[in-house]
């Protein structure tokens, strides 16, 4: 139980910072030049203009434009993936049941599909939904999240 503590402590972080973004609430999407694409899988580069489908295991790293931000904003990356685990239909947002991997982190992160430790991770895999989403947080600062933009989703094998 002390295992899935830490990795459960970060995916509700996630959800209460994020989850306005796809459930309405206080974040803000801005129309911008902003933009986020799936730069590397495993290492292989892949064309901007692409549409790959990271698979679990897979090592990713985006690449992103941010446009420019407040002084007191930074960019980072979330990664959200989903699987129908209650069975009453696949619900993509952070706050659901189905969410099986999310990781926030810096743009330059090379984030590994499934975590060291995610829903996902324990149950062996199988076929996600995922999508990854470019903030600009305000730190400590009082402000909203914004969404400055996402992927769309891809089918990630399991």
């Amino acid at each position: 139980m002390k295992k899935l503590a830490i990795p459960l402590a970060l995916v509700a972080l996630v959800a209460v910072l994020a989850g306005p973004v796809h459930a309405g609430g206080k974040t803000r999407t801005t129309s911008s030049t902003s933009d986020i694409w799936i730069a590397s899988v495993d290492g292989m580069l892949v064309a901007r203009t692409a549409q790959p489908a990271p698979a679990f295991g897979d090592k990713v790293n985006f690449g992103t434009a941010v446009q420019p931000l407040a002084g007191w904003q930074y960019p980072l990356v979330a990664i959200y993936c989903y699987q129908d685990v209650d069975g009453n239909g696949l619900e993509t947002v952070p706050a659901s049941a189905d969410l099986v991997y999310a990781q926030l982190d810096k743009p330059d992160t090379t984030f590994v599909m499934g975590g060291g430790s995610s829903e996902w991770l324990e149950s062996g895999g199988g076929d996600a939904t995922c999508d990854a989403v470019l903030y600009a947080y305000p730190g400590f600062h009082k402000g909203d999240i914004v969404t400055l933009d996402d992927t769309g989703f891809w089918n990630a094998a399991g």
